[in-house]
């Protein structure tokens, strides 16, 4: 049997006795939860709470510390950790809405396949064709949209060049590698081709794709504000489950 390890976060403002008892309620209902099972995979295989008197700068920190103290078997252990959280103080609104309302990204990707969600924009499917379309930030002002639009076409029309020419270089490979006669420099002409193609098509892609996560960037500065927001310090309690 194996073990994995889980943690919860209790109401920092529980005194260790309450936080003792608390722990113990939420054994109960991880027992009714899920039976008496030994190997669970929850608190209910843990035989109680230690708790400690460290505090952390950061859930993180607290998470790893405990990782490496409990065992399996063994007590659940408490610690605190100050809870401080960088929440949003200003988003832009696309039309009328917060993009969560949305909940659709625009996602770059560039030849590396690394992926970067853009800030200014997103994707949404409307009625009454609910086909797929971009709605730029309310906030930016006429000449930013245009500037926006600008280098987000640019991309996508690189994009799609690059990735029409991957689909042409892995078609011709596909031919070369599953051909059963002998290869000819005819039959490696159209690879070549293409592999020189998609690389060049590529490269244009990347920097149209770094242009377009620089404007991006520059443009949602003014659009985007947070504030570091604390809530006081929380219980983190750990162990090392049965399962």
């Amino acid at each position: 049997m194996g073990a994995c390890f889980h943690t919860e976060v209790f109401d920092g403002k529980l005194t260790p006795k309450e936080l003792e008892k608390a722990y113990n309620d939420r054994v109960e209902s991880l027992r009714d939860e899920y039976g008496s099972n030994a190997y669970n995979g929850t608190f209910s295989t843990l035989h109680g709470i230690t708790v400690g008197n460290r505090v952390f700068e950061t859930q993180r920190e607290a998470d790893d510390y405990l990782d490496g103290v409990c065992e399996k078997w063994g007590n659940a252990v408490a610690v605190k950790y100050k809870d401080r959280r960088e929440e949003k103080t200003k988003e832009p609104t696309f039309e009328g809405k917060l993009s969560k309302e949305y909940n659709c990204s625009v996602i770059v990707t560039d030849a590396s396949d690394c992926s970067y969600g853009l800030r200014c924009a997103i994707r949404v499917m409307q009625a009454p064709d609910y086909k797929r379309q971009m709605l730029t930030a309310d906030q930016l002002t006429p000449a930013q949209r245009v500037q926006f639009l600008k280098v987000y076409n640019a991309w996508r029309e690189k994009h799609q060049a690059a990735a029409v020419a991957d689909q042409n270089f892995q078609g011709a490979l596909s031919l070369v590698g599953g051909t059963k006669e002998p290869v000819t420099t005819e039959m490696l002409k159209p690879l070549k081709v293409f592999g020189n193609s998609r690389h060049k098509l590529r490269a244009a892609a990347d920097v149209a794709a770094l242009r377009l996560r620089t404007v991006d960037t520059k443009l949602s500065e003014k659009l985007y504000a947070t504030k570091t927001v604390d809530h006081g310090e929380q219980w983190l309690v750990g162990g090392v489950c049965a399962e």
